[in-house]
C-alpha cells in the first residue's frame, strides 16, 4: 500500500511541476487552400492599402508567377513592412502610429520574433498571407517622376486630360505608364468611361513595376462586370497573384469562366502559380473549371496553350515529385468519384506532357527522371495511352533522337513499358500501340539498321513488325511498303519477297504500283546481284505491264555501279537514254561515282557537263555529286586538288549555294592522308573541319584511328574504339573492328586482334566481309605461332581451329553480308560481288601453298569455286585469289596452270583499270613475241616512270597485279628455258607500258635477274630510274652503335616505316651487292677489251656511268664488310 502512495504521489508531482505543454501536431491533412487565404478574401477593395509603404523580399515577378532569387541578390527596400503578424488588419494610420512609436526597426522587430519562435518548436500560427503593398517598392525615383510631371503639363497645354489619356493608350508605349496614370487621375469621375477603364487596365498591364499593378487592380475593381474583358481578367489575375491573393484570382478566374468572353482570361498564369506553389488541389479545380468554359464553346482538345508557362517552370521536376506524392496520398478520393478521377487523368496527362517538354528543353535532359515518372504512372495506375503516344511520338520528332546514342534510348523504354502496360491490361479500352507508332518507330529503327534483334531483348523492326501483327493481324499495304523498304536496305531478298507477295495477296486489282517494285529491284542492288536485278528490271514490263520509270533504270544503274562494272555501266546509261526516260541527277550519281572510285578526272567533269546539256543544273548543287570531283583528285594521287575542290565546296555551302553535309567530302580528304601514313595532313584537314563547324560521324573516327595503325599504334586506335567513341554517342561498325585486327595482326599481336574480334560478338555488332578476314588472319597466324611453339614441321598438318572458324563463317555468310554502307578495308580494290566468299579463301591458299599443302589449296579454291559459281558453271575468281592459287601451282611446279592464272589475272585487271575515254590495257604481245629470236630480244624498251605515269589506267589501281606480276616473274625464273629472261624482260616492259607498277620486292628480284644474266644495261638503269629516287643512303655508325636494320635493307638508312610504303620502292642491299659485283665486271671487261664480247647486253661502261650515276655512287660508297656473307660470295676477288 505505501509502495502505491509513493508512486501516486510522485506522479502527481510530475504532473505539477512539468513546464508548459507543447500544442501537439494535429495528423490530420489540411486542404491546401487554406494556407493561402488571406485578406484578398475580406469585403474590402484591394486598394485600400496602397498608402501604406512596403518592401521587397526578393521575389520577382513574371506574369504573376513567383520565383524566389538567390539570398544574395535581394535588394532590401527602404521604410517598409517586414511580416509583421496580421498586418493586414492595422488600418494606415495605425500602422503609421506604431512605426513612429517603435523603438525597433521592423527587421530588427521581425528577427527578435522568428528568434523567439525559433527557440520553442510549437508553431505560434496557421498562416499568413501579404497584402497587396507588401512588395510594393516605396523607392521614388524623381528624375522619372520629375520627367512625367512636365511631360503632363506639356500634354495638358496642347489638349485635355481624356484626349491625351486615349492618344497615350492608343500609341501603346511601353514606358509611360507614370505618365498615363496621373493623366488618368487628372481626368474627371464623370468622364471616366467603361471602357476607357478598360483600357488602362490592358496597358498597365504591360508594366513590371508593383505600383503599377496596384493601380491596375484599383482601376479593375471600378469597372463593371459586363464590361471587364478576357485581357481585364488576365491582368487583374496576374496582379493579384504578384501579392500572393490566390483565393481572390481564383475567384476572378471562376468569374471570366463562367462569362466566356474570350480565350486568354488568365488559366495559364494561375494554373503555372498553383503547379509552382504545389497547390495541387487548386490547380486540379482551376484545369477544371477551364475545361469546362472550353467544352461549352463547343472547341477540341487541343488547349496546349494552358500549359504554355507550365512546361517552362524552373525546377518543375521537383514539383512532379511532389505530384506524385499527392496522386499517391489521395487517390482514393479519385477513385470514389468518377467525375473527379476522369478530371485527374486528364491533369496527369497534360501535366506530364508539360514536364517531359520542360525536361526535354535542357542540354542534357534527365531522361531517368521522365521514365522514372512514368514508371510511377504506371502502379498508380494513372498512365494513358495518348499520354505514351503523345510523348514517344515528340520524342521522336527531336533530332537529338534521331542519332545514335550509346545508352539507354528514352522512346524504346518507353514504348517498351506502353507495350507491356497494355498485356497486364490485356489490351481492354484501346490500351495498346497505334499503328501509326509501331510505323514511326519502324522508320527510326531503319536508319540504324536496327534490322535483327541479335540479343533476344531489342527493339528491332522484326519485333515491331510481330507487335503489328499481334495487335492488329494482318499488314496493311502502307506497312508492308514500309517492311519492304526496310528489308531492302540491309539486303534481305526473302523478306522483302515475302512481303510483296503478301501484298499481291490482299490485293484485288492486279495493277501493282511502281512503289512495290522499286524494293524488289533495290534488294538485289544492296546484294550486288546485278542478274537478279536484271530479272526483277524485266518483270516490270513482261509481268506487271509497266514500263520501267527514271527510278527503277537508276537502280539498275546502282547496281552495276556496285559491280564495278564499267562496260555494263555505261551500256546500261545509253538504254536509259534510249529509253525516253529524262535522266536526273541521281542518274548521273552512280557514273560520277564509278569513275571517281577509279580516279577518272576527266570523265567527272566531262559527266557534270553533260548533265547541265541534258537538263539537269542542279547537279552541281548537289553535295553528293560534287563530292565524285575531290573523290576523283584524291584517287588520281593529287591530293591538293582534292582539298582544293573541297575548300570550294564549303565556300559554296556558306554562302548556301551547296545544299547537304559536307562531313562525307572532309572524310574523304582524312581518309586519304591516313592511309598515306601523314599524320600531320590528316589532323590538319580534321582540324579545319572542326573549325568550319562540319558534323564529325563515325567514319570520321575511323579515319584517324586508319593514321594511328598507319603509324603501328593499334592500340590507341583500339582506345578510341572502345572508350572515346562511345563517350561522344559514336556508333561502332564492323568497318572499325576490321581496322583495329588488321593492325594487331601487323603487330604480331593475334592475341589482341582476337579479343577485338570477341568484343565485337559480345556487342552485337554485325560482322562484315572485312571484319571476318581479319579474325581470320588473326586466327590463321596465331594457330601457326602456336604450332611453331610446338615444333610441328609437318606441311601436311591441317590448321584445324582455322578450317572450323572458316566453315561457320561460311555457313553464316550470305550476299546480305555486302549491303551495309560501311567503308571497306584489306580488300585491295576487289569488286563487291567477289569478295565473299572468295575473299574468305585467299589468305588460307596463301598459308596452305607456303606450307607445301598443295592438295589442301586445291581443295580451298574447288570449295570457293562451288561457293560462287554461277547457273551456268561460271566462276570469276577474284585477282587476290588467283595470286594465292598462281603461288601454289607455282611450288608445285605446274607452269602451265599458272600460265592459266596469269591470263586469268590479266583479264580481271583490264576491267578493274579502265578508265571511261580509254581503251583497256592488255598485255598479250608479251607472249606474241618468240623468245628464241634473237630481233626481238630488245622489242621492249623499258619506259620510264614519266611514261608510266601517262599511261591511261586508273592509278590508284595500278598496283593490282603486284602480288600476280611477283609470282608469276618466279615461276619464269624456275623454268628450264634458254630465254626466260627475256620473256620476263618483254613482260615486265609490256606490264609498265600499260601503267601497272610493282613493288619494291618484284623490282629488287627482277634488277638482280637482268644483273646475273648480264644485261648490265638494263639492269643499271632500272634501278636508276626506279629505285634510286627513294634510296636514304648508307649508315655509318660509331663502332659501340648497335641497331637492328630492317630486313633486307643491311647497312641502309632506313627506317622500318619506309619499308612498308609501297609507292616508294627502294633498293635492297642484296640488289646492291649484285650491282656492285655487275660494276666490278663491266670495269674489268672494259679494262680488257672485252666488252665488244657481249654486244647487246649493255656493257658499255661509259653508258652505264652516263645514264646511272646515283647507282654508281651508291656502289662507290657502300661499306665494305668483311664478314659480310653477300660481300664475300659476290664482291670477293673482283
Amino acid at each position: 500500500m505505501l509502495e502505491r502512495a509513493s508512486s501516486c504521489l510522485e506522479s502527481g508531482g510530475r504532473k505539477l511541476l512539468r513546464g508548459p505543454k507543447q500544442c501537439p501536431r494535429t495528423r490530420r491533412m489540411l486542404h491546401s487552400a487554406f494556407w493561402h487565404h488571406g485578406a484578398g478574401d475580406l469585403s474590402l477593395p484591394i486598394w485600400w492599402a496602397s498608402v501604406i509603404p512596403s518592401s521587397d523580399k526578393g521575389i520577382r515577378e513574371q506574369e504573376g508567377v513567383k520565383y524566389r532569387v538567390k539570398k544574395g541578390q535581394r535588394e532590401e527596400m527602404r521604410n517598409g513592412q517586414n511580416g509583421i503578424l496580421l498586418d493586414f488588419l492595422y488600418p494606415a494610420k495605425t500602422m503609421a502610429l506604431i512605426k513612429t512609436i517603435s523603438s525597433y526597426g521592423w527587421d530588427t522587430w521581425d528577427s527578435r520574433r522568428k528568434h523567439q519562435y525559433a527557440r520553442n518548436s510549437a508553431r505560434q500560427f496557421s498562416s499568413r498571407t501579404g497584402n497587396i503593398q507588401e512588395y510594393i517598392s516605396t523607392e521614388t525615383d524623381w528624375e522619372t517622376e520629375a520627367h512625367d510631371l512636365q511631360e503632363l503639363e506639356e500634354e495638358l497645354q496642347h489638349s485635355n486630360a481624356i484626349d491625351a489619356l486615349r492618344e497615350r493608350l492608343r500609341s501603346n508605349d511601353p514606358h509611360k505608364h507614370g505618365l498615363v496614370w496621373r493623366l488618368y487621375q487628372a481626368v474627371e469621375d464623370s468622364d471616366r468611361s467603361q471602357d476607357l477603364r478598360a483600357d488602362l487596365v490592358d496597358y498597365l498591364a504591360s508594366s513590371e513595376k508593383s505600383v503599377d499593378a496596384s493601380r491596375l487592380a484599383q482601376v479593375f475593381d471600378c469597372l463593371s462586370t459586363e464590361h471587364r474583358r478576357a485581357s481585364s481578367y488576365r491582368a487583374a489575375i496576374s496582379s493579384h497573384l504578384r501579392f500572393n491573393m490566390v483565393g481572390q484570382a481564383v475567384k476572378l478566374h471562376d468569374e471570366a469562366a463562367q462569362r466566356a468572353i474570350g480565350f486568354r482570361f488568365g488559366s495559364d498564369i494561375l494554373l503555372a502559380r498553383t503547379v509552382q506553389d504545389n497547390q495541387w488541389d487548386l490547380a486540379i479545380r482551376i484545369y477544371q473549371v477551364f475545361i469546362g468554359f472550353w467544352r461549352r464553346q463547343g472547341l477540341d482538345r487541343d488547349y496546349r496553350e494552358l500549359w504554355a508557362i507550365v512546361s517552362k517552370l524552373p525546377g518543375l521536376s521537383s514539383n512532379a515529385i511532389s505530384f506524385l506524392h499527392y496522386l499517391q496520398q489521395f487517390s482514393h478520393q479519385f477513385q470514389a468519384t468518377t467525375g473527379k478521377r476522369y478530371f485527374v487523368a486528364m491533369f496527369v496527362h497534360d501535366f506530364a506532357e508539360s514536364l517531359v517538354e520542360n525536361i526535354l528543353r535542357a542540354e542534357t535532359p534527365d531522361e531517368k527522371f521522365i521514365y522514372d515518372f512514368f514508371r510511377a504512372l504506371r502502379t498508380m495506375e494513372m498512365s494513358t495511352p495518348r499520354l505514351y503516344e503523345k510523348t514517344i511520338t515528340r520524342l521522336l520528332s527531336l533530332p537529338r533522337y534521331h542519332n545514335y546514342k550509346n545508352g539507354r534510348k528514352l522512346h524504346l523504354n518507353l514504348y517498351r513499358m506502353y507495350l507491356d502496360e497494355a498485356k497486364e491490361r490485356s489490351y481492354r479500352d484501346d490500351f495498346l500501340p497505334s499503328k501509326g507508332l509501331i510505323s514511326r518507330l519502324i522508320s527510326q529503327m531503319r536508319r540504324y539498321d536496327s534490322i535483327e534483334d541479335r540479343a533476344g531483348w531489342m527493339t528491332t523492326v522484326d519485333t515491331l513488325i510481330d507487335d503489328w501483327r499481334n495487335l492488329y493481324g494482318a499488314l496493311q499495304p502502307k506497312m508492308l511498303l514500309l517492311a519492304m523498304n526496310s528489308y531492302s536496305r540491309v539486303g534481305f531478298a526473302d523478306k522483302v519477297h515475302q512481303y510483296f507477295n503478301e501484298y499481291r495477296s490482299q490485293k484485288l486489282d492486279p495493277v501493282i504500283t511502281q512503289n512495290f517494285v522499286y524494293p524488289l529491284l533495290y534488294v538485289h542492288a544492296r546484294r550486288v546481284e546485278v542478274p537478279a536485278v536484271i530479272k526483277q528490271f524485266k518483270r516490270i514490263s513482261e509481268e506487271f505491264g509497266m514500263d520501267p520509270d527514271i527510278t527503277s533504270w537508276n537502280i539498275l544503274l546502282y547496281a552495276y555501279v556496285r559491280a564495278d562494272d564499267l562496260d555494263g555501266t555505261l551500256k546500261c546509261f545509253d538504254d536509259l537514254l534510249k529509253s525516253g526516260c529524262k535522266p536526273d541527277k541521281y542518274s548521273f550519281g552512280p557514273v560520277l561515282d564509278l569513275c571517281a572510285k577509279r580516279g577518272d578526272v576527266e570523265a567527272v567533269q566531262k559527266l557534270f557537263s553533260d548533265a547541265e546539256l541534258r537538263g539537269v543544273p542542279d547537279i552541281r548543287d548537289n553535295v553528293m555529286a560534287r563530292n565524285a570531283l575531290v573523290l576523283a583528285h584524291a584517287n588520281s594521287g593529287d591530293l591538293d586538288e582534292a582539298e582544293a575542290a573541297a575548300e570550294s565546296m564549303l565556300r559554296d555551302y556558306l554562302v548556301g549555294n551547296l545544299q547537304g553535309s559536307l562531313t562525307h567530302t572532309w572524310n574523304i580528304l582524312i581518309t586519304k592522308y591516313a592511309l598515306q601514313g601523314d599524320m600531320i595532313s590528316t589532323m590538319r584537314a580534321y582540324k579545319r573541319m572542326q573549325d568550319s563547324g562540319i558534323p564529325i560521324d563515325t567514319w570520321t573516327y575511323g579515319a584517324l584511328m586508319q593514321v594511328l595503325i598507319s603509324r603501328r599504334q593499334t592500340n590507341a586506335a583500339y582506345k578510341i574504339l572502345r572508350v572515346t567513341m562511345p563517350n561522344n554517342n559514336v556508333q561502332a561498325h564492323g568497318f572499325h573492328y576490321a581496322l583495329v585486327m588488321a593492325g594487331f595482326v601487323n603487330e604480331g599481336q593475334f592475341h589482341r586482334a582476337l579479343h577485338a574480334n570477341k568484343r565485337m560478338a559480345e556487342r552485337k555488332v554485325r560482322p562484315t566481309v572485312s571484319s571476318r578476314i581479319a579474325s581470320l588472319k588473326a586466327l590463321a597466324l596465331a594457330e601457326m605461332q602456336e604450332l611453331k611453339r610446338k615444333r610441328v614441321e609437318s606441311p601436311m598438318e591441317r590448321l584445324v581451329e582455322l578450317e572450323e572458324a572458316l566453315r561457320e563463317i561460311l555457313a553464316a555468310s550470305d550476299p546480305s553480308d555486302l549491303a551495309p554502307k560501311q567503308p571497306r578495308h584489306g580488300l585491295r580494290q576487289t569488286p563487291l560481288n567477289q569478295v565473299s566468299p572468295d575473299g574468305y579463301f585467299e589468305f588460307i591458299v596463301f598459308l596452305y601453298g607456303a606450307r607445301g599443302a598443295f592438295h589442301v589449296c586445291q581443295e580451298m579454291f574447288e570449295a570457293a569455286r562451288a561457293a560462287r559459281e554461277d547457273e551456268e558453271g561460271r566462276f570469276e575468281a577474284p585477282l587476290q585469289l588467283l595470286a594465292a592459287i598462281m603461288d601454289a601451282h607455282s611450288r608445285a611446279k605446274e607452269h602451265d596452270e599458272v600460265d592459266k592464272c596469269w591470263e586469268l589475272a590479266l583479264e580481271q585487271a583490264a576491267k578493274l583499270v579502265k578508265l571511261m575515254e580509254s581503251p583497256a590495257p592488255h598485255v598479250a604481245a608479251a607472249y606474241a613475241v618468240s623468245p628464241t629470236d634473237p630481233s626481238t630480244e630488245n622489242l621492249f624498251a623499258m619506259p620510264t616512270p614519266q611514261k608510266l605515269n601517262a599511261a591511261r589506267i586508273s592509278r590508284n589501281r595500278r598496283h593490282l597485279l603486284t602480288v600476280a606480276i611477283r609470282v608469276y616473274l618466279r615461276d619464269l625464273l624456275k623454268r628450264k628455258d634458254p630465254y626466260r629472261v627475256n620473256t620476263i624482260r618483254n613482260t615486265v616492259s609490256a606490264l609498265l607500258h600499260d601503267g601497272y607498277v610493282m613493288d619494291s620486292i618484284t623490282w629488287n628480284e627482277f634488277i638482280q635477274v637482268l644483273a646475273r644474266s648480264g644485261r648490265m644495261l638494263d639492269a643499271f638503269t632500272a634501278c636508276e630510274a626506279y629505285l634510286m629516287p627513294n634510296f636514304l643512303g648508307w649508315r655509318f655508325n660509331s663502332p659501340l652503335y648497335k641497331r637492328r636494320d630492317p630486313s633486307g635493307y643491311d647497312m641502309m638508312d632506313v627506317r622500318p616505316a619506309n619499308t612498308r610504303d609501297v609507292n616508294n620502292p627502294m633498293p635492297r642491299y642484296k640488289t646492291m651487292v649484285f650491282l656492285a659485283a655487275a660494276f666490278a665486271i663491266v670495269k674489268r671487261a672494259d679494262a680488257t677489251e672485252q666488252a665488244h664480247e657481249h654486244a647487246g647486253m649493255g656493257w658499255e661502261l661509259h653508258k652505264i656511268q652516263q645514264l646511272a650515276p646515283r647507282t654508281i655512287h651508291a656502289i662507290e660508297t657502300m661499306p665494305i664488310i668483311l664478314d659480310d656473307k653477300l660481300q664475300r660470295k659476290y664482291l670477293l676477288g673482283l
